[in-house]
């Protein structure tokens, strides 16, 4: 009962801590954000939505996020005026109501503020999936593990910085993966699995990198038959998702064309690296060379960045084939998955190192050997988010970040901990086959 409140504190402290953040600042991408849903509210949805220069341009010219992720913003968008409706009423009819709410119910903050609140919930959503795989890993004190993942996650400040303070949406997108692939890996249920990574997908496109993790896994535990069925469910969603801009409804190509141009390749920066601290910036005297500039013959920074993800990621994959945990396998090479996009990929944001903590959380639960490297990666890789959007300002910490000793230390010791987490998988769980 004792460890059941606790629970529940931490839950409260971890909502507590978003609403204080919610209000009082919020970044660029959010107005890209706020516009795209003005557009579509003003104009409609159109084929042309997605080749019209946005009425505010924030960095982005062009909607450059898959549809779903569009919807969202849609809904949301009407709320600020439903609020200040309320508000101006009860201001005009009782007296003792405050005048001075009014001035902010109409701003821009309140309505960056509802634009976080899916990314928040996302949070907690996320919070409880980490909870159920711990339960699944491990015999333990059920409450021990909700108490553990609750905090690792939930007080993680990357997570909490980039969805209540930022504004970002990453974490919405992490909470389908989490959710598909446990479903993948503990369940029958492969259709729904299949359609929730989808929906990722359909968020922000980030979740490729996780698929061939992903298809080995539906391929490893779930019939081929229900696999086929679902992706046919899945193409029919995905098709249906782009129907309402009317993108050719009769060439079911056309979607995926889209995809591809417009959130994939549609990215503002052509970067080799759009300020994420990883290999690039580590090698290279400067990271904001276009990654279509070649670099060995006639191979370009982007495709040696497939190379070394590839590269990379088979190394990964080599030895979960020969661990006998297969679950702990999957979730290793998801976290290997993550880690190695960040690394070597170009167009690298540095917001991207979201994608591998709640697998880490996970590795930890597994490996306590592995607490350590989980607070070393996040605080080079809240550092690495902090050099991109310093709010509050510490000139001392901007200063070192932009220093090139700094941020070649913080790219060095992210590279180090992807050796660090192979290596002690390697020793503990294939030569000694814990």
């Amino acid at each position: 009962m004792k460890r059941r409140k606790i629970v529940i504190g931490i839950f409260i402290a971890a909502l507590l801590l978003r609403l204080v953040l919610l209000f009082i600042d919020y970044s660029w991408d959010v107005n890209n954000h706020i516009s795209w849903a003005e557009d579509l509210w003003r104009f409609g949805f159109s084929e042309k939505y997605f080749s019209t220069i946005s009425t505010h341009v924030f960095g982005s010219k062009y909607p450059n996020y898959p549809p779903l992720a569009l919807y969202v913003f849609y809904i949301l968008y009407p709320i600020q005026k439903v609020a200040m409706s309320f508000v101006w009423w009860a201001n005009v009819t009782y007296p003792a109501f405050p005048s001075n709410l009014v001035f902010f119910v109409e701003s821009n903050r309140l309505l960056a503020g509802i634009y976080k609140l899916p990314s928040i919930a996302s949070d907690f959503g996320t919070a409880w999936i980490l909870y159920l795989f711990a339960k699944k890993m491990v015999k333990n004190s059920h409450e021990k593990l909700l108490i553990f993942t609750a905090v690792a996650y939930l007080f993680n400040p990357i997570i909490f910085y980039n969805s209540a303070f930022w504004g970002q949406i990453d974490g919405f997108t992490i909470f389908f993966v989490m959710a598909s692939v446990y479903l993948a890996l503990y369940t029958k249920k492969t259709i729904p699995s299949m359609l929730l990574f989808v929906v990722a997908l359909l968020i922000k496109p980030n979740p490729l990198i996780f698929i061939p993790v992903y298809g080995y896994v539906l391929l490893k535990k779930h019939p081929i038959k229900n696999i086929i069925l679902g992706g046919f469910a899945c193409f029919m969603l995905f098709y249906m998702a782009y129907l309402p801009f009317n993108i050719h409804p009769l060439n079911p190509v056309s979607p995926f064309v889209i995809y591809w141009d417009k959130a994939v390749q549609g990215l503002k920066l052509e970067q080799v690296s759009n300020s994420a601290f990883n290999f690039w910036t580590l090698i290279l005297p400067n990271a904001w060379i276009p990654d279509t500039q070649k670099i060995l013959g006639s191979l370009t920074y982007s495709a040696v960045g497939y190379l070394l993800f590839a590269g990379s990621l088979f190394i990964s994959f080599f030895f979960v084939l020969k661990d006998k945990n297969f679950n702990r396998a999957v979730l290793y090479d998801l976290f290997f998955s993550s880690i190695c996009s960040f690394l070597f990929l170009t167009k690298m944001h540095e917001r991207f190192v979201i994608y591998f903590i709640p697998f880490l959380v996970l590795l930890v639960v597994q490996n306590r050997k592995l607490l350590p490297l989980y607070v070393l990666l996040t605080i080079v890789g809240f550092l690495n988010m902090y050099n991109s959007w310093p709010v509050p300002r510490i000139e001392f910490v901007k200063k070192v970040l932009e220093n090139g000793v700094g941020y070649r230390f913080v790219s060095l010791v992210i590279l180090g901990c992807w050796v660090w987490v192979l290596v002690e998988y390697y020793k503990r769980c294939i030569v000694r086959e814990d």
